[in-house]
């Protein structure tokens, strides 16, 4: 044990070592005077096993600071304890001067009932004054001053207890700092912007003069520039034509010119085009549907519009996240695109999540009908992504101008009728005729007039009886409500 405990008190560089049993008998120890050093380690194997701190652990032995350290020895109950002893030089002091900035100095209690400096950083001659300051404020019974004036030069102190173990004189470190060398970054700092003061304002007036004699036409043409650019006119260039630093600003209002441009570019584009498929949006869609209706009411050739809607996307998002259903979204559209292209002019767009439109100019609804049931077909080959097979489905509604409307919003309202009518019926294709949303109009109607009749007692009850035939006997009624409708 005496050897473990060499080795590893020279492997941290403790000065002292001992190990000693559950009760703190001492077994083993590497000085011969273990007294006060075990009772030292029995004060900090209490406060441990007490669950108080131990971040103060200095004590005096045999005249000189330790920081003590109790740690338990556990296979796997309580065995033992072991007390390493780090002496507190004036090595260590420096160290923590050279980390902080801060001189230290440790004070000792002195017998009888006194006290003297230990250990410090500060010199010789500064070692009386702080000793007369602690003794005068320990006689007052006061804290130490936190101004202390040593040797001429002042210092900002604070005193920390390190220790206060039962029956022992705290051991104290007194840290400070001074006050010249605390201003002195400071000091410098002033005299630095006092003469950068100065020169600067030189300078700005010999700057102030130069520039205004070169900046003010220079401006006039570049404020000119701005007031286009405020006008929305992106179109003439800002030409540099100057040097230093109004060239500069110029180039920076052709750099802003360029941005600004190719920003309302882009924004004109996402505008009218759908970023996950690069396909024209409903606004650009409704834009072409437009302009094909107006072009063919002159040569009186009609235009088609397919719409078509997915079947089970939303099952498919919920089960395999958006992020697939963006990328399944993708394939959809590439599909599409093969089928449509053969047709000559076909103009193909996503209008909102799954659904996709198909402008087919100088196209009956007879013959759009031969597309769609071919874009159906393709869509009979499940989509693969990343290992999953989705079969998808489609409904597709037909609608044509001028036959259902000449109006982008009403062709584009009928065709989403007649494809509602496909997904619900199943029937793949549907082309709109007046007889499918004539139902809806009609309920609606009725359903105004219902509460209209409710209110003003058109409804009626009647008891119809119900007849045995073979006894001629009522056996019961049946309870009608007629509608008197006006």
């Amino acid at each position: 044990v005496n050897s473990a405990l060499l080795n590893h008190s020279e492997r941290i560089h403790a000065d002292l070592a001992l190990f000693t049993d559950p009760d703190f008998v001492l077994q083993a120890s590497t000085t011969g005077q273990a007294d006060r050093f075990l009772a030292a380690v029995k004060r900090q194997a209490d406060q441990a096993l007490a669950g108080t701190s131990q971040a103060r652990q200095i004590e005096i032995i045999g005249g000189e600071p330790f920081q003590i350290v109790a740690v338990p020895v556990r296979a796997p109950v309580l065995i033992g304890w072991v007390g390493m002893g780090f002496r507190v030089d004036e090595t260590k002091l420096q160290d923590i001067r050279s980390l902080s900035g801060l001189e230290v100095t440790l004070l000792r209690p002195r017998p009888p009932a006194g006290t003297e400096i230990a250990l410090s950083t500060l010199t010789r001659a500064q070692w009386p004054a702080l000793q007369q300051a602690w003794q005068a404020s320990a006689s007052r019974a006061t804290p130490l001053p936190r101004s202390v004036e040593l040797a001429g030069d002042e210092y900002r102190a604070r005193a920390v207890v390190l220790n206060a173990a039962p029956g022992q004189t705290a051991v104290t470190a007194v840290l400070m700092r001074s006050v010249d060398q605390a201003l002195a970054p400071y000091e410098r700092l002033q005299l630095t912007l006092l003469i950068l003061t100065g020169l600067g304002v030189i300078v700005f007036a010999i700057g102030g003069l130069y520039t205004a004699q070169r900046i003010t036409t220079p401006l006039r043409s570049l404020t000119h520039a701005a007031r286009r650019l405020e006008q929305g006119d992106y179109g003439d260039a800002v030409h540099p034509r100057y040097s230093g630093e109004i060239g500069e600003l110029a180039q920076s209002f052709e750099t802003m010119r360029q941005a600004i441009q190719t920003r309302e570019g882009q924004i004109s584009r996402l505008a009218y085009e759908d970023a996950l498929t690069a396909l024209p949006n409903r606004e650009q869609f409704r834009h072409d549907l437009r302009q094909a209706i107006e072009r063919h009411k002159s040569d009186g050739q009609p235009c088609a519009v397919l719409l078509l809607d997915m079947d089970r996307f939303k099952h498919v998002n919920d089960v395999l996240g958006h992020r697939f259903g963006d990328r399944l979204l993708q394939a959809v559209a590439g599909r599409l695109r093969t089928q449509v292209q053969s047709h000559p002019g076909a103009e193909l767009a996503r209008l909102s999540g799954d659904e996709f439109a198909v402008l087919l100019p100088d196209t009956s609804a007879d013959e759009a009908v031969p597309l769609a049931q071919r874009i159906l077909r393709a869509f009979e080959t499940p989509l693969t992504l990343d290992d999953h097979t989705v079969d998808l489905s489609a409904g597709i509604g037909v609608a044509c101008a001028p036959d259902h409307g000449d109006d982008p919003d009403l062709l584009l309202s009928r065709a989403e009728i007649a494809m509602y009518v496909a997904k619900r019926q199943q029937a793949g294709v549907v082309v709109y005729h007046p007889g499918l949303d004539s139902t809806s109009e009609e309920s609606l109607t009725l359903l105004s007039e219902l509460r209209q009749a409710v209110d003003t007692h058109q409804l009626r009850v009647f008891l119809q009886p119900k007849i045995d035939l073979r006894t001629g006997q009522a056996i019961g009624a049946e309870a009608l409500v007629r509608w008197a409708h006006p």
